[in-house]
This record gives structure tokens, sequence and C-alpha cells, in this order.
């Protein structure tokens, strides 16, 4: 049925809009075969476990994968332990981004600011390592102790949430919480450092300069996050003035 409804759409290029399409590996597998003839483009979410696997890399490139988002969410790997994701291993990451790369397929990643053990050096310290390992995107957000969930449970406990505004709980504009080693002001602002310098033309020229993938759409896809910063920005100050 997938096959089909793909196969019915006009347009090149696809987005699975799945959480984890590599999280029944041989559904993956028997769904990028029948996709082969369809000489479509697509991307996917997955996590790092299937960019571990060589015939999944395989298979997905053979049927049109041009490019993969995976949630690195950090380079600190207590903060990854501590957050219950330890199948992410800091150690390993260009060596599987390399991995990505050498079947043609991109990598976005998502990375997150504001876990207890991010200090002031977190924000340029992440950009130098996404940087040296020629990741191809990034989204960026601020850490969200969202209502019900053990990270807003053992903040609260502590005292340390500082908004109950729902509409703040977004990871872009606002910090909620007391963050460990900062002020929240200090997070916001590294935060907005570190996505306006990963999008510098310069850091740009660096990361794709060691990917080398799909040059002539990931020059555009990198060029089009840089500009959109500037909207954000006029959105964010926006937002600020109907909040006050």
């Amino acid at each position: 049925e997938v096959v089909a409804e793909v196969g019915s759409i006009s347009n090149q290029g696809i987005v699975f809009w799945d959480d984890n399409i590599g999280a029944n590996p041989r559904y993956a597998k028997a769904l990028f075969r029948a996709l082969i003839p369809l000489k479509k483009w697509w991307t996917s979410q997955t996590t790092m476990a299937s960019i571990r696997d060589d015939e999944f890399l395989q298979l997905a490139a053979e049927s049109g994968c041009k490019a993969l988002f995976v949630g690195l969410e950090s380079i600190y790997q207590p903060s990854l332990d501590g957050a219950n994701k330890s199948h992410n291993q800091v150690q390993n990451y260009r060596r599987l981004i390399e991995r990505a790369h050498s079947h043609e397929i991109a990598i976005q990643a998502g990375v997150m600011f504001g876990f207890d053990g991010d200090d002031r050096d977190v924000f340029a310290r992440t950009v130098d390592t996404l940087g040296d390992i020629g990741l191809d995107n990034a989204t960026i957000s601020l850490m969200v102790p969202y209502p019900g969930t053990p990270a807003y449970l053992k903040l609260h406990a502590a005292g340390r949430i500082i908004d109950d505004n729902w509409r703040h709980y977004n990871g872009k504009t606002h910090v909620v919480y007391q963050p460990k080693q900062m002020t929240p002001e200090a997070l916001l602002a590294g935060y907005e450092w570190a996505k306006t310098q990963f999008y510098s033309p310069g850091h740009i020229f660096k990361r794709l300069s060691i990917s080398q993938i799909g040059l002539w759409w990931n020059i555009p896809r990198n060029l089009g996050y840089m500009f959109g910063l500037t909207g954000e920005v006029r959105s964010r100050a926006a937002m600020h003035e109907v909040d006050n």
C-alpha cells in the first residue's frame, strides 16, 4: 500500500514522516527494495542503529534516500547517558557519519542544549565538533521539560521550573527552567549563537567540504537555513512584543 501510494504521487521527492523508519529493519529493507523501481528521492528519520547497518544504508541509497535525520542530541556522553540515550556513543559519531556518506546519504542531526552537564563551553565545542565530522545539517533546539515527563518532575521537585506559560515550551524562544551551570539568559544566548555559527558561510563551507554529498542540493539547503534564521529572529521579536 505504501509503495502504491508513493507511485501515485507525481512529485519526485518524498518525505516518510516516520519517527524511526528503521525501527523494524526487516520491514524497512523490504520497503526499500520495493521502492527501487519507482526512482524517487526520499528522506526520513531514524536512529544511529540504522546507520550501523550497511545493508540498511545500501538499500536506502538504492531506493533513492538522499538524507536521514538522526537525533545526536549532545556531544557530551554523560548528557546522553542521563537522558537514557546511551546507545548514542559520541566517540562513534564521525565514523557513522562517514558510513552514511559512503552511501551518498546526507545526515541531518537533532542537537539540543540545556542538559545539566552543559556548561558555557558546550556551544563552541558542539559547533566545532559538528564541523569537524562534516555534518550536513542540524536542527538545533533548547531542552524542553514537557509536563508529565521525568525531566519536568525532576526540575519541578528541585524548584527549577521558572516559567509555566505553555506557549514558551517550544524549544526555540524561551528557557523555561533554571539550567544547572549557567543562567537562563546565557543558555538562550548560547543557543542562538550556535545556530548562527553553524549556518555561517564559513562553517557551511567547512562542513560540506568534508561531506561532499549532493552539493547541488545540499548547498542551497544550508543557505536556506542560513537565510531562514533572519526570519526566525523577526518572528521571535514579534512573539516577545505579544508577550509583553
